[in-house]
């Protein structure tokens, strides 16, 4: 990872890829959640989307108050050991825009917004 070799850095996912990865955990079969997993994805979103270290911990309270999560080892396992072992939260409102880079095409594409020709 980078941080082995810029050790000041700080690595993040970012919101597609994170939301890409748990949809694709949440639907295997395997792990146990599928019945249960728009109720679960929106518990987990809600951590996601925090805005301040109180809303963080009563939605991390509200997960682990859920009867998936205590019914469920290798979720419980899998979210502690990747998603909530380092977390920050992160305020939307003040996230400079210069820090974010975004493929217009694309988000416009997830969206389902026409492109323009221009975009083409």
């Amino acid at each position: 990872m980078c941080t082995f070799t810029f050790s000041e850095s700080e690595v993040y996912v970012c919101d597609f890829h994170r939301e890409q990865c748990w949809l694709r955990w949440t639907s295997l079969h395997k792990h146990g959640v599928t019945s249960d997993r728009e109720e679960l994805l929106q518990l987990m979103r809600n951590i996601a989307t925090s805005t301040t270290a109180d809303d963080f911990s009563a939605s991390v309270k509200l997960l682990k108050g859920s009867p998936t999560w205590s019914s469920n080892a290798a979720l419980r396992q899998w979210f502690e050991r990747i998603w909530l072992r380092e977390h920050k939260v992160r305020i939307y409102t003040c996230l400079p825009m210069t820090l974010v880079s975004v493929n217009i095409r694309y988000m416009r594409i997830l969206a389902g917004i026409p492109l323009g020709g221009d975009l083409k």
